[in-house]
């Protein structure tokens, strides 16, 4: 098919083209397909790790599904640069300009919520925040900040016996808030728990290592993107080696392993997906077509990449009529599908698995799996 190099298409292919594996291209307007995708996430920016390895999962579910019936599916990436105003942005140049159908996103969803409702855009996301069940036309996949927070609160209490943990969270960060604030919840009484803020752009976390050397803890939980968690745990390595660190599902990046270097060790982290822990014959295809394609082993932004160009690809393919409404609709019906991420419900409380892993040398090793409901009953 002819390509047309526009300002645009330029842009999208420097972008992608710095991204291994991501060809997602914008196509000249009389020869796009009728049918396409839009895909926002970072691809450059301090969370670029996590929007590459979501883009590189959602290529690769593209090249194996590429038509639907005798339809070729359009593919269009947007790189939303790791800040909120381009990830506002994102959604109204996909829908207004490039006339996507569905749209398949993964962290940021809340600064996209008010611009996804405006358009009446069919959405998956990868995202963990409680903003992502806040609008009628977002579906969720994986656990969410809730179910994660309280499973690895379980495994530090129940399974490494720590009695004295500091919680440091960001505080201009509603994901670290948020996370915060669930984990303290779900500790029994017989957990001494401490919240210890920071502000954002900080590197080197001198005066809370000081108050965190007065505590007394044996455990800290870190809630906070990779960078960020990079630094802390480098700090944290320095001052008190021998604490147990605990982390959520953004520790899941090379870029925190590559950052954090020797303090990233045997450090502790939730995930959606480790491909150690696979349970079906999908996910093993999956990882072994990622290390073909990539060279590397998927991590669960990959794979949440994966499923949602999946899920919507079967959305697409089963609704009765066209439109974002019908697609909504067909989504809406779509309950306990298998995929390589693990089992989609329609209910976002439904019980869901985390994955505990640990990192040693400098590879996550799988840990165990902690099955959580997001609100359990009195």
């Amino acid at each position: 098919m002819k390509r047309l190099l526009f300002p645009l298409t330029l842009l999208l292919i420097l972008l992608l083209g710095a991204c291994s594996g991501l060809e997602g291209m914008v196509h000249p307007r009389e020869e796009r397909p009728e049918i396409s995708m839009g895909v926002f996430s970072p691809l450059t920016g301090d969370m670029s790790d996590e929007g590459q390895s979501f883009g590189r999962g959602v290529q690769l579910a593209h090249n194996q599904r590429r038509y639907l019936g005798d339809e070729p599916i359009g593919l269009v990436f947007y790189d939303t640069k790791s800040n909120s105003f381009d990830t506002a942005n994102a959604v109204a140049h996909l829908t207004q300009t490039e006339k996507v159908q569905g749209l398949l996103s993964t962290i940021q969803i809340g600064d996209a919520m008010a611009a996804i409702s405006a358009a009446g855009i069919p959405t998956l996301t990868a995202a963990t925040d409680g903003k992502r069940e806040g609008g009628d036309f977002i579906t969720p996949l994986g656990f969410n900040n809730e179910q994660q927070a309280r499973a690895m609160a379980q495994y530090a209490e129940r399974d490494l016996n720590l009695s004295h943990i500091a919680i440091l969270t960001n505080e201009e960060s509603d994901y670290s808030q948020e996370l915060g604030y669930h984990f303290a919840s779900a500790l029994s009484s017989g957990v001494k728990a401490e919240v210890l803020e920071y502000h954002s752009g900080e590197t080197l976390f001198r005066p809370e290592m000081r108050r965190l050397q007065k505590m007394g803890v044996d455990g800290v939980y870190i809630a906070d993107r990779s960078t960020t968690a990079a630094y802390l745990v480098r700090a944290l390595h320095e001052k008190l080696p021998y604490i147990t660190v605990l982390g959520s599902d953004r520790m899941d990046s090379a870029n925190f392993v590559a950052l954090g270097g020797d303090a990233a060790e045997n450090v502790y982290y939730s995930t959606n997906f480790h491909s150690g822990k696979l349970t079906t014959q999908e996910a093993a295809n999956f990882v072994q077509s990622y290390r073909k394609a990539y060279g590397m082993d998927p991590n669960a932004q990959a794979a949440l990449g994966f499923d949602s160009y999946n899920l919507l690809w079967t959305a697409m393919s089963r609704q009765e009529e066209p439109g974002p409404i019908h697609l909504q609709h067909a989504l809406g019906k779509l309950d306990q599908v298998s995929l390589v991420s693990g089992v989609y419900y329609r209910d976002p409380q439904a019980p869901q698995p985390v994955h505990i892993v640990q990192i040693q040398r400098g590879i996550p090793r799988y840990r165990k799996d902690i099955v959580v409901t997001a609100h359990p009953q009195p």
